[in-house]
């Protein structure tokens, strides 16, 4: 349910996962080696876990499924309750039962980013797309390498229209702090195109693992390294 739409809203804003907003994320998971997940806002029950099922025939394995309507309450879930999942990835809700669902108030979605941040694992999040452009988004961006936009998504299988807001996948990386992000468009090509990790400019990289844009940046940048170790030995 949109901001712009009449239709009633579904019950802490339960809208499954379509079988293609799901399918774009999957390069990007086998970019980054995620083999095991965990959804941790996942539906009202197993048999409705529809993301997980989607990623699971995708070749990734879930470590953790779960959901506060079946009593596992995202915003209490420690580390040790994902199993040791590669990352985290969801389609969450974004406001609490009392929130205005045609307000810009989003307090449940970003108690949950913050948690996330706070398990320490990257994690990938169906957002609205018109997030990145608000204010509230601004403490999370700087975590944030990667925005994967998607198709507008039809919520409701059977109706005649698709969404009036567009979805994108956003990354938030604890580990993460450059503050540089680059949108990858859902007709795009997967390009390695990373975030030096020295001195900040975007570059092709010939490896999604690459860091450094040159030698003399990783040079630069073992050498900080090195002198960290002295001091913190010393």
């Amino acid at each position: 349910m949109g901001k712009r739409s009449n239709l009633p809203r579904v019950a802490r804003d339960f809208y499954p996962t379509p079988l293609r907003g799901a399918t774009p994320l999957f390069q990007f998971l086998r970019r980054d080696g995620i083999k095991t997940f965990a959804e941790i806002c996942a539906g009202p029950s197993p048999d409705k876990y529809q993301l997980v099922q989607h990623l699971e025939a995708g070749g990734f394995h879930a470590a953790y499924a779960g959901d506060v309507a079946t009593g596992q309450d995202a915003l209490k879930l420690t580390k040790a309750d994902l199993n040791g999942a590669d990352a985290i990835v969801t389609n969450p809700p974004t406001k609490y039962e009392w929130e205005n669902p045609k307000g810009s108030t989003t307090h449940l979605l970003c108690h949950l980013l913050q948690h996330g941040l706070d398990l320490g694992v990257p994690a990938w999040w169906l957002i609205a797309h018109d997030f990145v452009t608000s204010l509230k988004a601004a403490p999370y961006l700087k975590y944030c390498p990667d925005i994967v936009v998607i198709a507008r998504m039809k919520w409701f299988p059977g109706s005649e229209f698709g969404a009036m807001d567009s979805f994108s996948w956003f990354k938030f990386d604890p580990a993460y702090r450059l503050g540089v992000t680059v949108i990858h468009h859902r007709d795009a090509c997967l390009t390695s195109v990373n975030a030096c990790h020295c001195c900040r400019r975007l570059f092709e990289a010939r490896r999604s693992s690459h860091r450094y844009c040159s030698d003399v940046c990783r040079q630069r940048a073992h050498r900080s390294q090195e002198g960290a170790f002295r001091v913190t030995g010393a």
